[in-house]
């Protein structure tokens, strides 16, 4: 048996893969068990994925495991704020955001949405989670969720971006050409004080 493209599949997936990926690499069920009985794969924290015994498991892999346990889901909310390395966020429970399905999984805060577009979607580490912007844009529903849990006034990072995180993200400031009369682009405004 041939494991050297579902190993270059799984070492580009942090160490896992799906069940439904092995056609594409040319491993049948039987190959699979196998692979089990030897214990050179184990089965992942989720349903329909394995993970590579030799790959140390992680939070990250876990988030992996979970994006490939139901199609076309990817990582989002404080999850995904945690791989924008957005201040103030810790890994923790893996939150994925789906356009579709009765998806459920005990372990996972599933959320679906009809309006996903094509900016929405983006890759951390090699996980699928959602775009900067629309982890910021998800985050406020989540962060009430923890307030209303805890009962503690709802606290969103007054610098929510990361070092790696600001580099994706828009320059500030005012848009091109929106300078007030009489102000030389670029000028700063300065507060005033009564």
């Amino acid at each position: 048996m041939d494991l050297a493209p579902l190993t270059s599949l799984a070492a580009g997936q942090h160490g896992c893969f799906a069940n439904r990926q092995l056609a594409s690499v040319g491993i049948s069920d039987d190959q699979l068990h196998r692979l089990r009985k030897q214990g050179l794969v184990l089965p992942a924290q989720h349903r329909g994925v394995h993970r590579f015994a030799s790959h140390t498991e992680t939070w990250r892999q876990r988030v992996m495991a979970a994006t490939l346990s139901m199609p076309d889901a990817m990582a989002s909310h404080r999850t995904a704020a945690v791989l924008w390395d957005l201040e103030g966020f810790q890994p923790g429970r893996i939150e994925l955001t789906v356009q579709h399905g009765d998806w459920r999984d005990r372990d996972i805060v599933v959320h679906q949405t009809k309006d996903l577009v094509g900016g929405d979607y983006d890759e951390r580490y090699g996980i699928p989670c959602t775009s900067l912007i629309r982890t910021l844009v998800d985050l406020p529903a989540v962060a009430w969720e923890d307030a209303v849990r805890t009962g503690a006034r709802p606290r969103m990072p007054q610098r929510p971006l990361g070092a790696e995180a600001r580099a994706h993200a828009p320059p500030r400031g005012r848009p091109p050409g929106s300078e007030r009369h009489g102000d030389a682009p670029g000028a700063a405004r300065t507060a005033r004080r009564g």
